[in-house]
């Protein structure tokens, strides 16, 4: 796949998978598997290859009447890995890297970026292999989370903004019984009559630079949360109990956000590298 043009990456992807079969994915999973050992793909704890669970993936303590276990599929945020998987963040929107938390936690050693740029790359380069091999992940899981009683939800993008509801929609199809959940930027994934999404897949959009006050009460308006990143609101603090009149959830709480009433503000604290930043984006407290 070509590295010549960043905006035609997530265009040249969905090509790519748009057409796939994950049945037929699935019956060639072992010459995927060989694939991945030979690409540095190693099968972790559990024998999911593609899927990570980070602190925050890990607080699902929120829902008394269902169990669950949150797994996500961390790429390389940006086009860090030389291909870019955040369609918009180009030419002014570039600027949005800034907030990301692809420094937060684990995020900032080397090991953990070098694998997320792995991933990346092979995603791009054998999309077929890599999407084997995460049906493959996501089947596992979710058959293990059913034998503990619990159900999967499962984030496809922990620091990707890329739209797999279209370019991927038989995944969702595939696995009914999974809660899919992201974050993203992008407005042109807000929900109308010509494009829908899938029944087991929320999503909440998020603050960045270029997007104003009035697009933000509109996305609000029309019944859909927002996260929001307060200045100046450090872990100790609280978050204030309401914004432009609508109620703040607390979004460090854990990160089920297919769980959080609509419409709401999902508050958020300055993580990794904004931590220095908070003078310059998000809004103030209160």
């Amino acid at each position: 796949m070509s590295k010549e043009d960043p905006q035609k990456h997530v265009e040249q992807l969905e090509e790519a998978v748009k057409g796939l079969c994950p049945a037929q994915l699935l019956e060639d999973v072992t010459d995927a598997k060989k694939w991945g050992r030979s690409h540095g793909l190693a099968p972790k704890k559990g024998g999911v290859i593609v899927s990570t669970q980070n602190t925050k993936l890990a607080k699902t303590g929120r829902d008394k009447d269902q169990e669950w276990e949150a797994w996500g599929l961390e790429l390389a945020a940006g086009r860090s890995s030389g291909y870019s998987v955040c369609p918009t963040a180009v030419g002014e929107r570039l600027g949005c890297l800034k907030y990301c938390l692809r420094s937060a936690g684990f995020g900032a050693f080397k090991p953990v970026t070098n694998a997320r740029n792995r991933r990346t790359k092979l995603l791009f380069e054998n999309p077929t292999h890599f999407m084997t091999l995460l049906v493959n992940d996501i089947r596992v899981l979710s058959c293990r989370a059913k034998a503990a009683g619990k159900r999967l939800a499962y984030r496809l993008n922990v620091l990707s903004d890329i739209p797999w509801f279209r370019i991927a929609p038989w995944l969702f199809d595939f696995f009914p019984e999974v809660q899919f959940y992201d974050y993203t930027k992008e407005l042109s994934s807000l929900p109308s009559k010509a494009t829908k999404l899938p029944e087991n897949y929320h999503l909440t959009f998020s603050w960045h630079e270029k997007l104003s006050e009035k697009q933000m009460k509109g996305i609000l308006g029309q019944g859909f949360n927002l996260a929001l990143i307060f200045r100046g609101v450090t872990p100790a603090m609280t978050l204030p109990h309401e914004h432009w009149g609508y109620d703040v959830v607390d979004g460090d709480e854990d990160d089920l956000r297919f769980l959080d009433p609509q419409p709401a503000v999902v508050g958020l604290r300055a993580k990794g590298t904004l931590r220095s930043r908070e003078g310059k984006g998000a809004v103030e407290a209160g």
